[in-house]
C-alpha cells in the first residue's frame, strides 16, 4: 500500500457516521421533459434563475450578459437525452 492509499483508508475509517440513517434518494421521473421542469421548480425554490437557449453561443451570451465584469468562466455542459 503507497502513501495514497493508506492516508485514503485512515480518512474512511474515520469518518462521521450520522446518528441517524440517511434517507433513501428520491426518485426522479425518467422523461426528460420531467426531468427539465423538476429541475427548474427545485432551482427556483433555491432562489436560482434558470434561461432557455439555443446553444452554447446563446448560453455564453447570456452568461456575459448576467456576469459583464467575470474574466473566467467554467461550466460543465451535459445533453438531455431526447432534446
Amino acid at each position: 500500500m503507497n502513501a495514497r492509499d493508506t492516508i485514503l483508508a485512515a480518512v474512511r475509517r474515520n469518518l462521521p457516521r450520522p446518528s441517524v440513517p440517511l434517507p433513501d434518494p428520491p426518485r426522479f421521473p425518467t422523461k426528460s421533459v420531467d426531468v427539465i421542469d423538476g429541475f427548474r421548480r427545485a432551482l427556483e425554490e433555491m432562489g436560482g434563475r434558470s434561461f432557455e437557449v439555443a446553444d452554447s453561443q446563446q448560453a455564453r451570451a447570456k452568461v456575459h450578459e448576467l456576469f459583464p465584469e467575470v474574466k473566467v468562466i467554467c461550466s460543465a455542459v451535459s445533453e438531455v437525452p431526447g432534446t
